[in-house]
């Protein structure tokens, strides 16, 4: 064994100690937090009740009913891209018998904040359940129920809202309407319904295509939704709103298009002819940041319609909608602060939570806690900057609500010198600016080290309150109501205070003293890396 191997454990170890040196420079903007994934819940209906009735001198007679129903339903992580989705086919025959009947019941109704829905009913012969909640109609439910059972299923509520039940009443429709809210519900109702024997004759499958994209913000959104080999199409611009989520109210963008169109739609042994009532709904909901926490999506298509003939009438009835969520499990803080403001014209709301987050519909590039006492806005205030494409606004939002608007001003000149603090002198960068009112701007720190900022008043300098600066991008904002000079002062620890503290000298100097930056650092660390790192190389490779 030759004296200068080195064994493979030490290899080992050193390889580790290499490592764990390289991973004390990895600049934590690498790291990132993972987001919730996200997950696509969607629902489709097809629901067309149709009748054609024999009549023999103004008698009607052997009517012939049948009841087509599609339905699909898919769960799935978020993808982002188009998905085929399987969806079942049933067409039923039903035979009304001579019976009118009593039916006495109840129905109970279960509504989660998350949009979960429970509908369970004594009453039988229900095929729909049709949801009508901020104008935005929604078909939750299509099937065929002869007997007490649960139906599962998920709505979007905004706030309150109401639901109708459909049921079969021999050769035609019957409807019951309740209200709608979070939380279980139970009504009891009579309803004379004539009793039907329905019979499946036919089942079958097809493939429909789920789109996943979500929508582009603040960009009019194109909809359209295929039925019966046809597509009904429909443009909406956007419009800002508070919408409720899993109980709370977000900021959200709405995109809701609606129109009637002329069209014969065809289902197996029948067609379905008249106006087609037509309504998309988007809502996009922003959270912490402006960050899109997801989107909903909502269809929904109604058609009725009858003909008379010589010898037999018609008459047909549709519903049919789809419902897509598209969430991840985000926790949605509280908020108690609403503002309303422009951005170059476009309009933009931002919440304040109850932990002084930001929400906005727009992206929020910069907010802070600032303390604008001398404005009476009641000490504490919101400094936020958001943004629409590519356009910039800073604000200032009180905890009453009130709007500000804030300057971004460019420092004219910034110049180094030493300011004597306590008897002590500290190097500082002094700052001049031109500005009104409120104002923020940045400057680019000299040290990695503590500083507090100083304004001059009257001849002297009073710090600010340390709130109202803060560093962002390795860069320091100073918000105020301004002076004209300021002056960052290095090595001072910062306080919270707001007193003046009196008369301090300055005094020009353009030496730089103190730590060097965190660029000059890691550029230092980077070179002993190299170093370390082609030393531990010549170790292992020496025989």
């Amino acid at each position: 064994m030759k004296g200068n191997n080195i064994p493979s454990y030490k290899r080992a170890a050193l390889i580790i100690i290499a490592l764990a040196f390289l991973s004390c420079f990895i600049p934590l903007s690498s790291a990132f937090s993972a987001q919730s994934q996200l997950t696509i819940s969607y629902e489709r209906y097809v629901s067309v009740f149709y009748s054609n009735q024999l009549h023999r001198f103004h008698n009607l007679v052997n009517a012939s009913v049948y009841y087509y129903i599609s339905n699909s339903t898919y769960t799935s992580s978020y993808l982002g891209h188009a998905t085929d989705v399987a969806s079942d086919v049933y067409l039923y025959q039903v035979v009304p018998s001579n019976e009118l009947l009593t039916y006495n019941g109840t129905i109970k109704l279960d509504l989660n904040q998350n949009g979960s829905l429970t509908v369970v009913s004594q009453i039988p012969q229900l095929i729909r359940l049709v949801v009508n909640s901020s104008s935005i109609e929604e078909l939750a439910w299509a099937g065929l129920l002869m007997n007490n059972q649960t139906i599962k299923t998920n709505v979007y509520v905004n706030g309150t809202g109401s639901i109708t039940l459909v049921f079969i009443n021999g050769s035609s429709l019957t409807n019951v309407t309740f209200p709608l809210k979070v939380g279980e519900q139970t009504f009891s109702d009579s309803l004379k319904l004539v009793k039907i024997y329905p019979s499946l004759i036919s089942h079958s499958s097809e493939k429909i295509e789920v789109q996943q994209n979500f929508p582009r913000r603040y960009v009019p959104e194109h909809e359209e939704f295929a039925i019966s080999n046809n597509t009904i199409t429909s443009s909406a611009n956007y419009n800002t709103t508070l919408a409720y989520l899993n109980g709370s109210l977000v900021p959200a963008l709405v995109w809701k298009g609606e129109g009637l169109e002329m069209m014969g739609l065809g289902f197996d042994r029948f067609s379905v002819e008249g106006n087609s009532n037509y309504q998309f709904t988007t809502i996009e909901f922003f959270g912490v940041n402006g960050t899109s926490i997801g989107y909903i999506h909502v269809t929904f298509i109604s058609k009725s319609g009858s003909r008379e003939f010589l010898f037999n009438n018609s008459s047909s009835n549709l519903m049919a909608g789809e419902i897509k969520w598209v969430l991840g499990k985000t926790s949605i803080p509280s908020s108690s602060i609403k503002a309303n403001i422009k951005v170059k014209d476009l309009p933009v709301i931002i919440t304040i939570t109850d932990n002084d987050s930001i929400e906005s519909t727009a992206f929020v590039n910069v907010s802070h806690v600032v303390f604008a006492n001398e404005h009476n806005y009641h000490n504490k205030a919101y400094l936020v900057e958001v943004s629409i494409n590519g356009t910039y606004r800073f604000v200032l939002i009180t905890k009453d609500g009130n709007i500000y608007n804030v300057s971004l001003a460019e420092p004219e000149a910034i110049t180094i010198t030493n300011v004597t603090i306590d008897n002590r002198a500290h190097v500082a960068q002094k700052v001049l600016i031109n500005g009104s009112q409120n104002v923020v701007f940045n400057v680019s720190p000299l040290y990695n080290q503590s500083f507090v900022v100083y304004k001059q008043v009257n001849g002297t300098i009073e710090p600010l309150n340390s709130t109202n600066y803060f560093i962002i991008h390795n860069k320091i904002f100073i918000y105020d109501d301004p002076s004209n000079v300021y002056y960052i002062v290095y090595g001072v620890t910062p306080t919270s205070s707001t007193n003046s503290t009196g008369p301090q000298s300055v005094s020009s100097n353009n030496s730089q003293q103190g730590t060097p930056l965190n660029s000059d650092l890691v550029i230092y660390g980077i070179i002993i890396l190299i170093v370390a790192v082609i030393v531990i190389l010549v170790l292992i490779r020496r025989k």
